[in-house]
């Protein structure tokens, strides 16, 4: 406990902070509203099933793996800095209910009180970074599952087309054999 002393309860205080529970739900909820924002389409995946309501709490299928692996990666990191950021509250909290309620402090220097708030700020700014990078990745998927459907769309188009030429090739041989007959 000796290695979160008194200064930095004291100087994170003054950044008028919130109690951890409230951060983590605070977490939680960003992190549902980036995916309720930013939901993967579910007629790419299951057309028929385009009308049904989806769990939007639950990260998106993906049909590509790159982009499999790079959300599970942010994922893992969110969850890595949330339990660092858990830890460092936890302990700040369990030494202040320690020590006494007066403006006795252990020792400490300043600069390393401002180091382990810093620790704080710093997970802080990462869980922004991973929740932006989380959103442009469902962007991306968006946009290239847009992409995709106009190819699909191009193609039966193409596909159509052919057949159309197809037939009208067949009734132009059956006239010719007709008339050669």
């Amino acid at each position: 406990m000796d290695k979160i002393p008194m200064q930095t309860l004291q100087i994170y205080r003054k950044s008028n902070v919130i109690s951890s529970d409230v951060r983590f739900k605070k977490i939680e909820e960003e992190l549902r509203q980036v995916r309720i924002k930013y939901p993967m389409p579910p007629a790419i995946r299951h057309p028929e099933k385009a009308s049904e309501k989806i769990d939007l709490g639950e990260p998106p299928k993906i049909k590509s793996i790159e982009l499999q692996n790079k959300l599970r990666r942010i994922e893992n990191q969110l969850n890595f800095w949330v339990s660092e950021y858990r830890g460092l509250i936890e302990d700040l909290l369990q030494v202040e209910k320690l020590l006494p309620k007066s403006n006795h402090s252990l020792n400490e220097s300043d600069e390393l009180a401002l180091d382990n708030v810093h620790k704080i700020v710093k997970i802080e700014e990462m869980r922004e970074k991973i929740l932006d990078e989380y959103k442009n990745l469902s962007i991306r998927f968006e946009e290239l599952s847009d992409k995709t459907k106009k190819q699909i769309r191009k193609l039966e188009d193409e596909l159509s087309d052919s057949q159309a030429k197809a037939e009208c090739l067949e009734f132009e041989v059956k006239k010719l054999k007709k008339h050669a007959k």
